[in-house]
């Protein structure tokens, strides 16, 4: 009837057309809208807090290469060849940060440096850890985030990508200062005299630090108050994010805040007491409480005139300049060194400043949003499904993995399998030799473990082995003058002591005895090379000295009659992946590395 109707009369025809014309028009218009917008919100995206975060956990990576430039120098070997791969990785990350590619890149290089090289130091496992969780959320190997022809696609990958991270980083800073918070419940951390934050801070603060006994003995409690706050804190605001926003948002903000500062301060001690390793590698960790906060600063200052762009840039390069030029004339002794220490305050310094400015003053353009959530969200069934799912039960599981992870390294010490690179350094926490001072862990638990318990211990009086003259350095001596006088000034110990794999300088102060665990007297005596050495000791039993001196002696390579050939006992090949112990004191619990 319809198409005989049109036929027959030219107005019903012309009002037909008329009408499919601008049903055309019409849905013509709403896909190039429709574009238009998912086009903005893409581009207004690509500077979104995984791009700040490539940036950051780049430069915190490129101190490994210039690690490795002073240690292994420009010759060819794998090890060589792998930092190239890993400076190839930093550049790129520079150039393009929003590159989802090259951040997995960088990851997955990373990773194969630090377990073929990396020194043994708490941030060389959160490093790792963090690029884990890169790659455990990162939505392999489907996409690879780059803007692809479904550009709405992409963009929704990408914020599932984020959503996903956010969670891993949050479990990760939530267990990791759970773990350090619980190792300084000791007796030896409240010691003001040993403890290691008030070491840290009078070398921070300097004569600033009031010579009152009242508050040098508040600064432990005060400190392992705020590592065991920030974690409840953090996973409450979490978990109410969505339904109690203002709140959740402004503890989240209240948390940056504290931590910026706190990390800030762990920076400032000079070598060997500073850990601006470890504040750089917090940095890109803080920066998932407030992704949209931190990004949405970060356009503002992209948006800022060239002028004062310009002015900010020349100002930052001649910071770097002088701090470069510092570091050079410096003899501070570093330990690991990365030769860094004034380049490395000055970016802690920076970033977190930043980051507190964006945390008090930047706000996350909720309503914008909002509405560009809903634009990505229609782009398409599959795009729509991807971004509900962001965080789904298989994808949680592999966010939180690496918190797991760090929570059972950060077990391992309460069960005397492990005691060294377990985050349990600066705690003064002693494990060993039944003689543990936590005060809420008993000492049998770490007999649990049974011939691989660090309860098996000996204290070494003498010995001209240099592994184990030097199985214990006072690193105390090489800190500057100012900062001893300072210490003394306070009545504090000028003791920090370290147990190294290897060392590669002289004495620091005259041997003095020490006891270590029986795996690694083990360890040592099966790397030792020297034919002729000998080893003067003690057993040790609840706790003390009981036993009688005895030595073990070596001759021509040999291990003499008279010799108890239980320190000669090879370790499994799990023994020496997992056992890491480090040396210890029975009468006492200085600060240690």
């Amino acid at each position: 009837f319809r198409s005989g109707a049109i036929k027959c009369c030219p107005e019903i025809r012309n009002s037909f057309q008329a009408w499919n014309a601008l049903q055309e028009k019409c849905t013509h218009k709403r896909s190039r809208v429709h574009s238009s917008e998912v086009m903005e919100y893409s581009n207004h995206y690509k500077v979104d807090a995984l791009a700040l975060f490539s940036l950051l956990f780049s430069e915190c990576v490129a101190l490994q290469v210039i690690k490795d430039l002073h240690n292994l120098g420009l010759s060819w070997s794998p090890n060589r060849a792998l930092t190239a791969a890993l400076s190839l990785c930093i550049a790129a990350c520079h150039v393009i940060p929003t590159s989802g590619t090259l951040l997995i890149m960088l990851s997955v290089v990373t990773l194969l440096v630090l377990v073929s090289h990396g020194s043994q130091s708490n941030h060389v496992v959160l490093e790792a850890l963090i690029a884990m969780g890169v790659l455990l959320t990162a939505p392999l190997p489907r996409c690879l985030l780059s803007m692809t022809a479904d550009q709405a696609h992409a963009v929704a990958e990408r914020k599932a990508w984020i959503a996903r991270f956010t969670v891993a980083m949050r479990a990760l800073f939530c267990m990791l200062y759970c773990v350090t918070g619980v190792a300084k419940l000791n007796e030896a951390w409240f010691d003001y005299r040993y403890s290691c934050s008030v070491q840290m801070a009078a070398a921070a603060l300097g004569d600033y630090l009031p010579s009152s006994p009242v508050l040098l003995a508040l600064l432990p409690p005060m400190a392992v108050g705020f590592e065991l706050t920030l974690p409840p804190l953090v996973l409450i605001a979490h978990c109410v994010e969505h339904s109690c926003t203002s709140l959740a948002r402004r503890t989240l903000r209240l948390c940056a805040v504290g931590g910026s500062f706190f990390h800030m301060l762990l920076a400032l001690p000079p070598p060997p007491l500073s850990v601006y390793p470890f504040s750089m590698l917090m940095a890109p960790i803080y920066l998932l409480l407030l992704p949209n906060e931190f990004a949405e600063a970060a356009r503002l200052i992209l948006h800022m005139p060239r002028r004062v762009r310009g002015a900010a840039e020349g100002g930052a390069a001649v910071l770097v300049f002088a701090a470069l030029m510092a570091s050079r004339r410096s003899n501070l002794f570093e330990y690991p060194p990365y030769f860094s220490w004034e380049l490395g305050v000055l970016w802690v310094s920076s970033v977190f400043t930043a980051m507190i400015l964006a945390a008090l003053f930047s706000c996350a353009p909720t309503q914008r949003c909002a509405r560009e959530a809903t634009v990505v969200a229609s782009a398409g069934n599959s795009s729509t499904t991807e971004n509900e799912q962001s965080v789904g039960s298989l994808r949680l599981f592999l966010a939180i993995l690496p918190a797991a992870t760090l929570g059972l390294i950060g077990v391992l010490p309460y069960i005397g399998i492990r005691s060294h690179v377990s985050l349990t350094m600066f705690s003064n926490l002693r494990v060993e030799a039944d003689a543990s001072n936590h005060l809420l862990i008993p000492n049998w638990l770490t007999r649990i473990s049974g011939g691989m318990s660090v309860s098996h211990s000996i204290q070494v009086l003498n010995t001209d082995l240099p592994s184990f003259t030097y199985a214990q350095v006072n690193l105390g001596p090489l800190l500057p003058n100012g900062t001893l006088s300072t210490l003394r000034r306070l009545n504090l110990s000028t003791e920090f002591y370290i147990s190294p794999p290897k060392w590669f300088h002289g004495p620091t102060q005259p041997f003095r005895s020490f006891c270590i665990p029986l795996v690694e007297v083990r360890r040592r005596l099966a790397a030792a090379t020297q034919p002729n050495f000998f080893i003067q000791y003690q057993h040790l039993s609840g706790g003390e000295s009981r036993w009688a001196i005895r030595e073990y002696r070596r001759e021509g390579g040999n291990r003499t009659d008279a010799s108890d050939p239980a320190l000669d006992v090879p370790l499994s090949s799990i023994q020496m992946i997992l056992q890491q112990v480090r040396t210890f004191d029975l009468s006492y619990s200085p600060c240690r590395h």
